[in-house]
């Protein structure tokens, strides 16, 4: 219904629902001292995710591009996972290198 109404790209009502959930949270914890409320920000439990979710996520839209597709599934598990693969570890390692920068 998003992209019918506003005529964007269906990734921006994720992030509309995104903006919305961490305002309401904000508001929320609004009268709480910063260190009580850190424990409540959304940004805290997005850290929370676990590597199951991210890696369904993952595996989810490479099955939603096999079948929009049509591609062989045997040819995306050749050409596509190990790229996938690289791609995680990637960010995995950006993800350890900031996370000693910044900490």
């Amino acid at each position: 219904m998003f992209k019918t109404v506003i005529h964007l790209p269906p990734f921006m009502d994720i992030l509309f629902g995104l903006g919305m959930l961490w305002m309401v949270g904000d508001l929320l914890h609004l009268k709480k001292d910063e260190v009580k409320k850190e424990n409540y920000t959304l940004a805290r439990a997005l850290t929370r995710i676990d590597m199951a979710s991210i890696i369904l996520i993952g595996s989810a839209a490479g099955v939603a591009a096999v079948g929009m597709e049509k591609m062989d599934f045997m040819w995306y598990v050749r050409k596509i996972s190990g790229l996938a693969l690289i791609g995680y570890f990637a960010a995995a390692a950006v993800y350890i290198a900031q996370y000693r920068l910044l900490h």
